[in-house]
């Protein structure tokens, strides 16, 4: 399973929530290196170049599935099928390739916060993530589930990190970013039975954007805090 793209008439429709997350990922990266630029905070640099790898991620998921809304115009207009065959498979390697990329990112992006997160330094132990990362993209054939379970387990630990620490600072801007991992969360619970049931993909899409709107408010906050 290379990609679910859910309920038909959601076709486009997610391109537009990918677009807003490009946006906002490039918005949090921004904020957040600005808010670096003044608090002089290595955490804030760290989660800047974390953002900016979502935002890639999503630019590449979007590149990818371009050609696979094409190949259904292609189905649909060509009755050759001969041609129509040739397509097909020649959209298959584009979006594959192209899906891989975006949930390497993605992965690397979150695995950045991860590792800062429980103050790993170790290379050796960096290199064991990086490897398995990298295996669970790109040689396992139920690559879709196995990217959204990590994702899930990671985007787990990073809601509880960032709730011990609302627990112990307990101001609003700590605990918007805390409800922003937790909704990044439990988006990939949605993602994960998408291919059950294809509304739940609409769901996981929606509750996600509006993990990454609440991050972005919770940086600008932040910066403005900071000046």
């Amino acid at each position: 399973m290379a990609y679910v793209f859910g309920p038909t008439w959601f076709y486009g429709i997610d391109y537009i929530f990918d677009l807003v997350s490009v946006l906002v990922g490039l918005l949090i990266s921004y904020f957040s290196y600005k808010t670096y630029r003044y608090a002089s905070q290595k955490k804030y640099l760290y989660f800047a170049a974390s953002f900016f790898l979502v935002a890639m991620a999503f630019v590449a998921k979007i590149l990818a599935t371009i050609p696979v809304y094409s190949k259904k115009l292609s189905v649909e207009t060509v009755g050759l099928v001969t041609v129509t065959s040739q397509v097909i498979d020649k959209v298959k390697w584009i979006n594959a390739l192209g899906i891989s990329i975006a949930r390497l990112v993605m992965l690397f992006a979150f695995l950045i916060l991860v590792l800062v997160s429980l103050k790993i330094k170790d290379k050796k132990v960096i290199a064991l993530f990086v490897y398995f990362l990298v295996i669970s993209t790109a040689l396992v054939s139920a690559s879709y589930i196995v990217f959204h379970v990590t994702l899930f387990l990671m985007l787990g630990i990073l809601f509880l990190s960032y709730r011990w620490n609302h627990l112990k600072v307990k101001s609003l801007n700590s605990g918007m970013v805390m409800y922003s991992f937790l909704l990044l969360f439990v988006s990939q619970v949605f993602f994960i039975f998408a291919g059950l049931v294809k509304h739940f993909y609409v769901i996981g899409e929606s509750v996600q954007l509006i993990g990454y709107l609440i991050l972005l408010i919770a940086m600008i906050r932040m910066l403005i805090l900071k000046k």
